[in-house]
């Protein structure tokens, strides 16, 4: 019998862990309903589910439920907070830092689209109007596809092959870091 501790080192991590490591999965991303990081305190982050380090086992992103919210906070790789599909939306009391995006005031959802070289994260509210958008190449990849016309640019890899954002330095054409110069 296992125990129910989800705490780093116990079972449940170790068995974590393991099936990690033999998966040949292109894209990894933990899924879970109680939200490990999170900026509402309508239920407070996972202080165990925290010390997964789940970055350094290979997951690609983190998408979490629970609080009725949108938020992504980037602490190495993102992580999604996605409740915000129906019931009454919760207020913000202390804001993570690494806080990126949150909107507690609109109903939406996370689409997440993905092939062999990209993958595309969109929060969409209720009018359909994109709130945020993250993508995550892989390192050495070009954008040229389908996922890059719909995020409008070609392709900026830095930090590990992680697309760094509007804004930052690596848009502009030219810049080492620029995998497709415009």
């Amino acid at each position: 019998r296992f125990s129910d501790s989800n705490a780093a080192g116990g079972v449940q991590h170790a068995w974590f862990v393991s099936e990690l490591a033999a998966s040949s999965a292109a894209w990894k991303l933990a899924f879970f309903h109680h939200p490990a990081r999170t900026t509402t305190t309508g239920h407070a982050p996972s202080a165990a589910m925290q010390g997964w380090n789940f970055q350094s086992v290979g997951i690609h992103a983190v998408l979490q439920g629970h609080n009725h919210q949108s938020e992504r906070i980037e602490s190495g790789i993102p992580w999604f907070v996605c409740g915000a599909g129906g019931n009454a939306l919760y207020s913000v009391n202390v804001l993570d830092p690494e806080s990126v995006f949150l909107d507690v005031n609109s109903f939406m959802f996370l689409l997440v689209d993905a092939d062999a070289t990209s993958i595309l994260f969109r929060f969409i509210d209720t009018a359909g109007t994109v709130r945020d958008t993250r993508v995550i190449e892989r390192d050495g990849a070009c954008c040229t596809g389908t996922l890059c016309s719909v995020v409008g640019r070609s392709s900026c890899l830095g930090n590990g092959g992680t697309f760094q954002g509007a804004g930052t330095a690596c848009e502009a054409p030219g810049n080492a870091r620029t995998c497709c110069p415009a």
